[in-house]
């Protein structure tokens, strides 16, 4: 991780937390999944790595459960570097540069150049239509 820069780290988007049995959490439900112990050091990290700011590519003064967890994940694939000058901006952006790297710009100008539509009877479309809108 000391080649990242400056990047901070967050969880990658969608990556539950659970318990998997006395003692010990699981990352993620399919691969890449990984189990770290189910320490307060550990879920005061996993917490500040799933809000937006996610930590710094290089904490310092983690406790030796958190530094080893954050190893885990990070070489598991499940904790991902996002440049810092994201930092406070739109979250969803920086939950695809996070999950697609560099092509989340080109995912992103796709998305949204797909035109969607709907057909529905009239009682139905004014419905929809605020919600399409």
């Amino acid at each position: 991780m000391s080649s990242l820069g400056s990047h901070h780290l967050t969880l990658r988007p969608g990556a539950p937390v659970m318990a998997r049995s006395p003692g010990i959490l699981q990352v993620g439900l399919d691969e890449p999944t990984a189990r770290v112990p189910d320490d307060p050091s550990v879920t005061r990290l996993l917490r500040a790595l799933g809000r937006p700011g996610g930590v710094p590519a290089e904490p310092d003064q983690l406790p030796p459960p958190a530094a080893a967890a954050l190893t885990t994940l990070y070489d598991a694939g499940l904790v991902v570097p996002v440049p810092s000058t994201e930092h406070g901006a739109d979250p969803s952006m920086v939950a695809l540069r996070a999950q697609f790297g560099p092509d989340a710009v080109r995912r992103r100008a796709a998305r949204d150049a797909t035109a969607i539509a709907v057909r529905a009877d009239p009682a139905t479309r004014s419905i929809l239509d605020p919600l399409l809108a």
